[in-house]
């Protein structure tokens, strides 16, 4: 786990932890680095941001939810391989 000095807008900076999560995008596990915060008063508790999906997916903001959402026994299989 290492730590990342991130800038804020109108404050001082904040030290983060950086996480590995496996993240499944077209039902495909791919792993990313995430740096920690806490997000209890937000309505999403992760945000993905375009440096992420660089170079996988092109998004189109007019739409929501084109993929199935993958199922527990499929996400339990892929992550036992």
């Amino acid at each position: 786990m290492s730590v990342v000095d991130i800038k804020q807008h109108d404050s001082d900076s904040v030290s983060r932890y950086v996480v590995a999560i496996k993240v499944f995008i077209e039902q495909k596990p791919r792993a990313f680095e995430f740096s920690l915060a806490d997000r209890s008063n937000y309505s999403y508790p992760m945000l993905v941001g375009h440096n992420l999906l660089r170079g996988i997916a092109i998004v189109d903001v007019s739409q929501s939810y084109t993929l199935d959402k993958p199922t527990k026994e499929y996400i339990a299989r892929t992550l036992n391989k």
